[in-house]
């Protein structure tokens, strides 16, 4: 008894997960990061590189 109703709260967190999922809006794919090295760390602050991506 206690497993069927163990199998039966994980098929309900699942089909609630998945209709969740599936009425969320897609969001956009983005590829945002940037290569530097120990030299340049000096020159391009975190602040900079964030305000390039923007």
């Amino acid at each position: 008894m206690k497993r069927q109703l163990q199998s039966f709260l994980l098929t309900c967190s699942l089909v609630m997960m998945s209709a969740i999922a599936s009425a969320a809006e897609p969001l956009p794919i983005s590829d945002a990061h940037m290569h530097y090295n120990i030299e340049t760390r000096s020159t391009w602050s975190p602040q900079r590189v964030i305000a390039l991506w923007r």
